[in-house]
């Protein structure tokens, strides 16, 4: 059986699978930030980033960013760069979008697919 690839930009992965990976929020800010940037972001940068716009207090913020980066290590990294969008550096602790995951269209796509099928179960954060 043939995956279908329309609106994944390029990536190896089918719409089904797309929606899957992005259907929590967190996931969907993390790409969202790395399409802002045209540089690799530490994960503890892209956990302060995430925390930023989460709590107003200082002190908040860096509970909230220690509590995304443990998220983003264990869960969210690992997802997203199995499912083709984004890599991720071992050695430097860095994130950059896949090469093709960068035009965005696949989160449209993504949540299209979400959207037509509410009956089915996508893996949630």
């Amino acid at each position: 059986m043939e995956r279908d690839r329309s609106g994944t930009a390029g990536l190896d992965v089918d719409r089904s699978e797309l929606a899957a990976v992005l259907a929590g929020q967190l996931r969907r800010g993390v790409v969202e930030r790395l399409q802002e940037t045209d540089v690799p972001l530490s994960l503890a940068d892209l956990a302060v980033e995430l925390a930023r716009t989460d709590v107003e207090t200082e002190v908040d913020r860096w509970t909230r960013a220690e509590c995304y980066w443990i998220k983003l290590y264990h869960n969210h990294v690992p997802a997203l760069e199995e499912a083709g969008v984004l890599e991720y550096d071992r050695d430097r602790r860095t994130v950059s979008l896949a090469p093709g995951a960068a035009d965005g269209e696949f989160d449209d796509e993504a949540i299209t697919a979400m959207e037509a099928h509410p009956d089915q179960r996508w893996v949630q954060e």
